[in-house]
């Protein structure tokens, strides 16, 4: 079975973002990443998810006193929130997104953790952690390269190679589904 909770760490990557996908396009996984809260915040002020993600993101912005929008978000979630707040205010805040989402009966993916204290937080709720290696040069990541639902995506040779453990969960919700 597939974890309640699956937090993708490893670098930015097609591969990541395939899974990504993948997981929330076929698995039923919704999306809760920690920045949610501070990027809700940064909406809240008028900034749209393209100014705050991407190359917008690094522009200097008019509203924000020429910072960038990254620059604000980081000092919302560093500056204000772990240093004028508390260290631990987005980890906790997630945590109680988190276990709303649980109790809703929702499977969350989180492809943003980062830190010890939001990978602790992961595993505190039982969740799995995968470390998603970037595919080889020349290797295309697709999001069906990730279903095992059929012999003919295992054995898709643009495959890439994700952690072991992530494989065997994969393969254990397609026996639960062909059981059921």
């Amino acid at each position: 079975m597939l974890p309640k909770i699956l937090a993708l760490c490893g670098p930015a990557s097609p591969v990541k973002t395939a899974l990504a996908e993948s997981l929330v396009n076929r698995q039923g996984f919704v999306r809760l990443p920690f920045d949610r809260i501070p990027k809700a915040m940064m909406e809240a002020l008028g900034l749209t998810a393209d100014e705050l993600s991407g190359e917008k993101a690094q522009r200097p912005h008019g509203m924000l006193g020429g910072l960038s929008p990254a620059r604000v978000l980081t000092l919302l979630k560093s500056g204000w929130g772990e240093e004028m707040v508390s260290a631990d205010l987005w980890v906790h805040a997630w945590a109680r997104a988190a276990r709303t989402a649980l109790e809703a009966g929702q499977r969350i993916l989180v492809d943003d953790a980062e830190t010890a204290d939001q990978l602790m937080m992961v595993r505190a709720l039982g969740g799995k952690l995968v470390h998603v290696e970037p595919a080889p040069e020349g290797m295309r990541a697709s999001p069906h390269a990730f279903d095992d639902d059929s012999q003919e995506a295992s054995a898709n040779p643009e495959r890439p190679q994700v952690a072991a453990e992530l494989v065997t969960l994969f393969s254990l919700e397609a026996q639960n589904r062909s059981i059921h």
